[in-house]
């Protein structure tokens, strides 16, 4: 029969590891050993080489026909142009912001999404949003570019995929004894099923990481906690009055943007949006003091 320790080794790289990985909000930030492990592989150069030169060439030839290959407006492009830099991308590595085409704007409800290569906007549903909405939804999808989460996303899913075939096949193809074979069976096929349970386990655990770590990652980017405020009241109407079903995917609620908003307060850091904004209403106050007078 096939070495159990491969098993059990599949069964603890699956389910234990990642729920490690996964950790809490304040475990990320505090960016732990496995997370800045994570974090190095993602960002590394070798990971970028491979995601500009090889994944996007694959991806070039079939994602623009389904979402478009259009650019976006051009404040989108100044919002991803500022949040690339600031995430610490290489001006070299940016990546051009695209927008939707009619049927993707339509039928996609995500407003912006990360691939190889390429940030895409849903500018149907961006521009009814908040500055500090859009500001913050460009700077989380900046995150995912930083970390190469598409490519390392790809890679991960296609090991643990490699690996569940490979002792699938394993077990299926392995010579049973005459005596209990009905029950063998059972056993090979119940540690198949739990094996495919916990690869799906994997995956969902992965995928709730890199939003945590880029939610994390980007609010911190932004340093304008009046766009976080903003971006605070969407999430508050996404997850608690109409329960999206993002809402259990790993990203921050309100309650965590309003104190990551509350400690950048203490920094007076605002974006140029929000000071000119603060500025006109000065302005507007004290014209109208003066037609009082």
């Amino acid at each position: 029969m096939i070495n159990k320790k491969i098993i059990i080794a599949f069964f603890l790289m699956l389910f234990i590891f990642p729920s490690y990985v996964i950790a809490s909000a304040e475990e990320l930030k505090s960016k732990n050993l496995i997370n800045k492990w994570f974090s190095a592989i993602g960002a590394s150069k070798v990971m970028l080489y491979f995601e500009n030169n090889i994944v996007s060439k694959v991806y070039d030839i079939i994602w623009p026909r389904l979402f478009g290959n259009e650019l976006a407006s051009n404040q989108y492009q100044i919002l991803g142009k500022e949040a690339q830099a600031a995430l610490g991308i290489p001006k070299k590595y940016h990546v051009p912001i695209k927008k939707f085409n009619y049927l993707m704007a339509k039928f996609f409800k995500n407003g912006a999404l990360t691939i190889p290569g390429s940030i895409y906007v849903n500018e149907n549903q961006l521009d009814g949003e908040s500055y500090g909405s859009r500001c913050c939804m460009l700077f989380h999808e900046a995150a995912h570019r930083k970390y190469n989460d598409g490519t390392c996303g790809l890679m991960a899913n296609s090991c643990i995929a490699g690996l569940f075939i490979m002792l699938t096949y394993k077990l299926l193809t392995y010579p049973l004894p005459q005596k209990y074979v009905i029950w063998e069976k059972i056993r090979y096929q119940i540690t198949i099923c739990s094996m495919l349970c916990l690869y799906i386990a994997a995956l969902v655990k992965y995928s709730k990481f890199i939003e945590r770590r880029a939610d994390i990652d980007s609010l911190f980017a932004v340093k304008c906690p009046s766009c976080i405020l903003e971006e605070s009241d969407a999430r508050r109407y996404l997850f608690e009055v109409i329960n999206h079903l993002i809402k259990d995917h790993g990203y921050l609620w309100s309650k965590d943007l309003n104190q990551i908003a509350e400690y950048l307060k203490s920094e007076n850091n605002l974006c140029h949006y929000h000071k000119d904004k603060i500025m006109n209403e000065i302005v507007a106050f004290s014209h109208k003091c003066f037609q009082n007078l």
